[in-house]
């Protein structure tokens, strides 16, 4: 997997922007260069756990096991919620058993390539190994609305996108944030943008949905969302309606 190369978004006009559909932060003035009109924040979740995100050179310097730190970090997170399960304390040790189950689904540590289409099937398999009751599941071009459904439940989910800056790369998402048009009609107009841990960086980073997702937006991609559903006690957030 390629590195993320510092300060290339510092010529763009829109400050917050990193490259194509991928902003550091989100700000007024960056959404009415990109989209014009005048824009508010509406409503924001955020899943980031207190310790740092996990960063791929942290386990395999060199080499694209960004599905394998993802899920790394997930499983990370349902241990510290059931204390009980038989998920590894130690990180590295987590991490190794991740990578060992998925070179099962046909995952090759030295190249560090995973299908994405089978992270749901990898997910499973830990469910197994681990003796917990849950769902996983990978599927192409999940709507935003059913994305912002896990999150608001406090399931973050991974995202893997075929071209642009996160090419060939998988993402955790960790939260989200809509954005409205208080001037422009409709007046619903919104932007969400998903809050996403890239494996390369400890700061968050924006992945803007509508323009992933627009074809004509010149920044679309493929990308393919993965679900993951430990059997446990949900908290859901309250949000404003998609449109």
């Amino acid at each position: 997997m390629k590195h993320e190369k510092a300060g290339h978004h510092r010529s763009n006009p829109c400050q917050g922007l990193l490259a194509g559909y991928v902003l550091t932060k989100p700000d007024e003035a960056c959404l009415k260069t990109r989209y014009d009109g005048e824009w508010q924040l509406v409503h924001e979740v955020n899943l980031q756990a207190n310790d740092r995100p996990l960063l791929m050179n942290d386990f395999r310097p060199g080499i694209g096991c960004c599905t394998i730190t993802a899920l790394t970090a997930i499983f990370r997170q349902i241990q510290q919620k059931e204390a009980s399960s038989m998920i590894p304390f130690i990180t590295h040790s987590l991490f190794d058993q991740i990578e060992s189950v998925a070179s099962h689904h046909g995952y090759r540590p030295k190249r560090g390539r995973t299908n994405p289409l089978r992270i749901g099937s990898i997910a499973r398999h830990l469910f197994r190994l681990y003796h917990l009751q849950g769902q996983a599941g990978s599927t192409l071009f999940l709507s935003a609305r059913k994305i912002c459904h896990e999150l608001d439940h406090a399931r973050p989910v991974l995202m893997n996108l075929a071209f642009g800056h996160y090419r060939r790369h998988t993402v955790t998402i960790v939260g989200y944030q809509i954005w409205r048009d208080t001037i422009k009609q409709p007046s619903n107009r919104q932007r969400v943008f998903w809050l996403v841990h890239d494996g390369w960086s400890q700061d968050v980073r924006f992945i803007d949905h509508w323009a992933l997702t627009r074809p004509w937006s010149g920044l679309w991609s493929i990308y393919s969302v993965t679900r993951i559903r430990p059997k446990q006690s949900n908290h859901t957030q309250p949000r404003p309606n998609l449109t």
